[in-house]
């Protein structure tokens, strides 16, 4: 197994399945997932409006 670095877009726009060994399946965040989960997207969001999307805008 290699571990690499990646950024999130990379690993989304890949059209490949990802294998996650058996004793990494049980971690889970805690209970204040809530609080978490906002935070983790909107740091996402903001990664990705700084990117170039080739191909997409106005015809």
């Amino acid at each position: 197994m290699r571990a690499k670095d990646w950024k999130l877009n990379d690993v989304l726009q890949k059209r490949q399945q990802w294998v996650i060994p058996v004793y990494q399946r049980h971690y889970a965040w805690e209970k204040r997932e809530d609080k978490q989960l906002p935070t983790l997207w909107a740091e996402r969001l903001a990664e990705a409006a700084d990117q170039v999307w080739p191909g997409l805008g106005s015809v």
